[in-house]
């Protein structure tokens, strides 16, 4: 089923009972939703009354459910019942500060760890969870303070520095410099998105077959195959130049021919 941010959903709860929430999002697992329980209010604080529905939701009760357990709408006199938006913005904000509050108590549990174990150190681990806490106010201030009114020309096979974000250990994280190898435009240019492929100069990456090299301003670089993904404008920042000019660096012809054969070699083989 295909699930729609605003509607109200029937599931079975782990009794096989019949019950109804708002589907919030989908999380990180791919299989499960995160959803809001509606039910009879029972006198708490952030119960949210739903208009047009004699029930309301409890935004601190939510959790994840598989999607299968979630099998029809709820229709009220035949159309299927739909939420106000701003209801639904109100219900995000609690469900968002509870799990602030959720992280704020992982890292006080981390740090309890850490000081019964002084012998064990660590400093990487600030370190981590400073780029991740800042990362996250970044990240908001650029989908929501930074808005394009025009399609920039980005070159295809340009190189391009990109703000990647914080990721989890070998991942490629922080500002790095990317070939674009595929441009996605729509016409809102805060929805353009392009594929992107990172390059390193480290020659570890070398080793990796399907990695191949090319020259960047003299110097050996490396096209990491295996980090290809898809970011939004907003994360493109600005060219890399040839050396001494204001000329965008762009791959040949031959270079891109190359990457394409790679890519199916990693993908295919």
């Amino acid at each position: 089923m295909n699930l729609i941010h605003e509607k109200v959903y029937k599931y079975h709860d782990k009794n096989q009972n019949d019950c109804i929430a708002i589907y919030l999002c989908d999380t990180n697992i791919s299989s499960n939703v995160c959803i809001i329980p509606l039910k009879d209010n029972d006198g708490s604080e952030n119960a949210v009354q739903i208009t047009n529905l004699k029930k309301y939701a409890f935004p601190n009760e939510f959790f994840e459910i598989h999607r299968a357990k979630i099998y029809d709408f709820l229709r009220i006199k035949g159309k299927e019942f739909i939420i106000r938006y701003e209801e639904y913005l109100n219900i995000s904000e609690i469900v968002y500060s509870h799990l602030l509050l959720k992280t704020a108590s992982t890292y006080s549990k981390l740090s309890s760890k850490r000081k019964s174990n002084l012998s064990d150190e660590d400093y990487s681990l600030t370190e981590s969870y400073y780029k991740y806490l800042t990362w996250f106010d970044y990240k908001t201030k650029l989908q929501f303070e930074k808005n394009i009114t025009r399609n920039p020309g980005i070159l295809k096979g340009g190189l391009y520095y990109t703000e990647i974000g914080e990721n989890i250990g070998s991942e490629l994280h922080k500002l790095r410099p990317t070939v674009i190898f595929k441009k996605c435009v729509a016409p809102n240019p805060n929805d353009t998105s392009y594929i992107v492929i990172p390059i390193t100069s480290k020659t570890s990456a070398g080793k990796y077959a399907f990695n191949p090299s090319i020259t960047v301003n003299g110097k050996i670089n490396y096209i990491r195959i295996n980090d290809m993904r898809r970011v939004s404008l907003k994360r493109i920042v600005c060219p890399l130049y040839e050396t001494g000019t204001r000329n965008t660096i762009k791959l040949s012809i031959e270079e891109m021919n190359l990457i394409k054969e790679k890519l199916k070699e990693y993908f295919i083989d």
